[in-house]
């Protein structure tokens, strides 16, 4: 159970560097700064979500103790990861600037909206 667990938090942090990555290099254009983006993608990535991680594998393993049904496991896996997808969002905004800081708010705002980000 561990171990897939795990597989399945390091492909979402390698999908979440591939993709961060690519948005933030204008989908590959930049190719200088390439290997930068991925290894501190993946680094703070990882940093920022092992702790979720970590919970969600308590959530899971005390439930799976209790005996809880598939779908009563899901349901607090669902919930539980969506309110700590929506702190680790707000964690990684607040180091890098994204809360309080003008700029840093409409450089988010205009990368969901309208993909040039050149502020």
């Amino acid at each position: 159970m561990k171990i897939i667990a795990f597989r399945i938090w390091m492909i979402a942090v390698i999908a979440n560097t591939i993709f961060g990555t690519a948005w933030l290099t204008h989908f590959f254009i930049d190719e200088s700064e390439i290997p930068m983006y991925i290894f501190f993608g993946f680094v703070f990535g990882t940093i920022v979500s092992l702790p979720f991680f970590l919970i969600l594998l308590v959530i899971i393993n005390r439930s799976i103790s209790k005996s809880d049904t598939g779908k009563k496991i899901f349901m607090k896996t669902l919930i539980s990861g969506s309110i700590l997808a929506s702190m680790a969002i707000l964690i990684f905004l607040y180091c890098f600037g994204g809360l309080g800081n003008e700029k840093a708010s409409l450089f988010f705002m205009r990368s969901f909206f309208c993909g040039d980000c050149h502020i």
